[in-house]
């Protein structure tokens, strides 16, 4: 079925039917995606330790519609939050099997992730953005607990609190030792 066709049945079978095909639309037709690379740098040697697809959750479309009319404040992904409950919690517990974050999510699973502001932005690529990349450094100093932590979710927050994207991964061990960058791309 055309969206013509579509369309002339919505308009025919009133406003109520009208509501639910255009977020039918929307959801087929509109696909929010970004992709997480997480890099460990210990003892002068860098390694990936996780690169892939990550989710942007439903809060994100109000985000973006009002940075698109208004650009509205609330809505600036300003935070990077990283937490150690996003994989199988078990019994038994298997920090290398992630759980798959959803559209409804609107916080990470741990109740208390470290949390740190956005280092940096970039639109990419440089001569045509279709894109922008947060970059956030967890220095060696930093989220190492008292010793070391398992990290398996992340995510993107907005000035007002608001998630924006969540992704899950196998452990990532923390410690004085390891520095660890986060490159979050969003791509429209």
């Amino acid at each position: 079925m055309d969206i013509k066709k579509l369309y002339h049945i919505v308009n025919r079978f009133g406003k109520k039917f009208k509501s639910n095909v255009e977020y039918s639309i929307r959801d087929k037709y509109t696909s929010y995606r970004g992709i997480v690379k997480a890099v460990i740098e210990e003892d002068g040697r860098e390694w990936v330790a996780h690169y892939k697809e990550n989710l942007i959750v439903s809060l994100a479309r109000p985000a973006m519609a009002g940075l698109l009319a208004e650009a509205d404040t609330d809505y600036v992904v300003d935070t990077f939050q990283i937490g150690t409950q996003g994989h199988v919690l078990g019994p038994p517990e298997d920090i290398t099997t992630p759980l798959s974050p959803s559209l409804p999510d609107t916080s990470l699973i741990d109740s208390s992730p470290f949390s740190k502001s956005i280092g940096s932005f970039a639109y990419l690529p440089v001569l045509s953005p279709t894109s922008v990349q947060f970059t956030t450094i967890i220095e060696k100093a930093e989220a190492n607990g008292s010793g070391s932590v398992t990290y398996t979710e992340a995510g993107l927050f907005m000035t007002g609190g608001n998630m924006f994207a969540r992704e899950t991964f196998a452990a990532i061990i923390k410690n004085v030792n390891r520095r660890v960058t986060f490159y979050w791309c969003i791509l429209f």
